[in-house]
């Protein structure tokens, strides 16, 4: 999701420039580095994820003038690498977006944090509270996560992103997309379907790719 910044306080712009840093940073000090670079087919891997997100990012819709809507991928991106080196996919799908003349570089950091980083930590808290509980079914990692997470991730992307346009003032923008919340379960369902999908079949066919999957707690003896 992309926002113009034309529509954004002076305020609102400054506040996503900090949290953009503090995101980054975070990022770059939480991501398994070593265990990246110790195998070459997780970098391989990781650069595909890359080249998916700007693929899927490429295909969007503009619902209002100013703003950018496409789906995510970042359930599947999460669910494979991790929060940090997910939102880290995503920033490099960005830049290599705006290398093409998609976006601009005062918009990124506003761009990163919802397309990228609010899924990222949503997935992230979900895969938490799946590796917290003592549910073993299979079933529960793949639609759970996959199908369900991916559409409680565009959720939070859409309350994230309207939340900012109100915090920028445009409280009436913000009544408009409420008027057409009807089309919400759509998108919704659509991001849950395409992420579901992706989860389901990368995981039954290279799981040792998939950090947040569990082999032996979901395919062990119970």
């Amino acid at each position: 999701m992309e926002i113009d910044l034309s529509l954004l306080s002076a305020d609102a712009q400054a506040l996503a420039r900090i949290l953009a840093v503090l995101a980054l940073l975070a990022a770059l000090l939480r991501a398994p580095w070593r265990a990246l670079f110790a195998v070459s087919v997780r970098q391989h891997v990781f650069f595909a994820g890359v080249l998916s997100l700007v693929i899927l990012w490429s295909i969007a819709l503009h619902p209002t003038p100013g703003i950018t809507l496409h789906y995510l991928g970042m359930t599947t991106a999460t669910v494979l690498f991790g929060w940090a080196l997910a939102s880290l996919a995503g920033a490099l799908a960005l830049a290599v977006l705006l290398v093409l003349g998609r976006g601009s570089v005062d918009a990124l950091p506003l761009a990163w944090l919802l397309t990228a980083v609010v899924p990222a930590l949503v997935i992230s808290g979900l895969l938490w509270l799946l590796e917290r509980s003592r549910v073993r079914n299979l079933f529960v990692f793949l639609l759970g996560i996959g199908f369900g997470g991916g559409m409680v991730a565009a959720l939070a992307l859409v309350l994230a992103g309207l939340a900012m346009l109100a915090f920028g003032g445009q409280q009436a923008l913000v009544a408009t997309a409420f008027e057409h919340v009807a089309l919400l379960p759509l998108f919704l369902f659509s991001e849950g379907f395409i992420n579901g999908a992706a989860v389901s079949t990368i995981t039954v066919y290279f799981p040792q790719v998939v950090r947040g999957f569990n082999e032996d707690r979901f395919l062990g003896e119970p």
